[in-house]
């Protein structure tokens, strides 16, 4: 399963993978999210070896890729 959120309308999509690895989830994401392709200004990712391909997603997405700090805390 993906699921894709945005933090600010707090819009989800949720998809289906029948297999965790980066190229499916890759192909899966850049699906869902084609469509708003014009809204995606950045995408944030966790740490997880399914997002591997983050590159491809980008260019497809033509987006700017943040991944996420493990264990970061933001403010105190």
């Amino acid at each position: 399963m993906i699921t894709l959120n945005d933090r600010k309308s707090l819009y989800l999509k949720i998809g289906k993978l029948h297999n965790k690895v980066a190229p499916l989830t890759a192909d899966k994401a850049i699906d869902m999210l084609t469509p708003f392709k014009r809204f995606c200004h950045t995408i944030t990712f966790d740490n997880g070896k399914e997002f591997a391909e983050h590159k491809l997603i980008a260019k497809k997405l033509n987006t700017g890729v943040f991944i996420a700090k493990p264990y970061h805390r933001v403010g105190k």
